[in-house]
């Protein structure tokens, strides 16, 4: 898309800044906000319920390592810096409870 809008200027890639997300059904999780914060080492992440009694969560790291492990093992090891006084636990039981193949992952890139 950005290149039909911008061809002059291509992305680039956001060195580092990688993102994890799904949408899923919240099982035994009671999802009556939506929640985003900021945690420890640049983490950010977050749910919402949508429409169809389905939960988007996704979560998100600036200056992030080099990714190792599967998707949902490095999504679970970033949702450990956002669960301050145990608020992500909601987080982190939906993050377990996703299959694998249905966690996007992906480099951001800038616009």
């Amino acid at each position: 898309m950005r290149r039909q809008l911008l061809p002059s200027y291509p992305a680039k890639a956001h060195g580092g800044h990688h993102l994890w997300r799904a949408v899923v059904a919240p099982g035994d999780e009671a999802v009556q906000n939506t929640i985003l914060t900021v945690g420890h080492n640049r983490t950010r992440g977050g749910l919402a319920g949508t429409a169809g009694n389905q939960v988007f969560w996704m979560i998100n790291q600036f200056d992030s390592k080099q990714t190792t492990g599967t998707k949902k093992e490095q999504a679970l090891r970033r949702a450990a810096n956002l669960n301050d006084a145990g608020w992500g636990n909601s987080l982190i039981r939906l993050i377990e409870a996703t299959p694998e193949d249905s966690i996007i992952f992906s480099q951001m890139f800038c616009f």
